[in-house]
């Protein structure tokens, strides 16, 4: 899965994107810009991610297993301010439950 793919799905989760749309270049810088603030404060608070800081666009997404859908969820709702959303509770939920998921398997290891 490349970046590009990984925002899309977290610009779709808070409807800002229909689904099999792509972001715009802006959105998609801002997307980036975000996810590196998030992956930075995850990292300042103990857990560690697997992402790439400096990572582009079009490469890989370089997140593994539990990361994936944490960061994504984080992601999408970090965005929510920049386009005038507000985080369905679903999304809250789900993004608490994976971050949780994560830290504890970190906590195990």
């Amino acid at each position: 899965m490349s970046n590009v793919t990984f925002i899309n799905d977290a610009l779709s989760l808070i409807g800002v994107l229909p689904e099999g749309t792509d972001a715009t270049p802006e959105q998609g810088a801002l997307a980036l810009r975000v996810l590196s603030e998030l992956v930075d404060a995850l990292e300042d608070e103990g857990t560690s991610v697997s992402w790439d800081a400096n990572s582009q666009l079009t490469d890989d997404n370089t997140l593994r297993g539990l990361e994936k859908p944490a960061v994504q969820y984080a992601l999408a709702i970090r965005l929510c301010p920049h386009f005038g959303r507000e985080p369905p509770s679903s999304l809250v939920f789900l993004a608490d439950w994976s971050m949780r998921r994560l830290i504890r398997k970190q906590l195990n290891m």
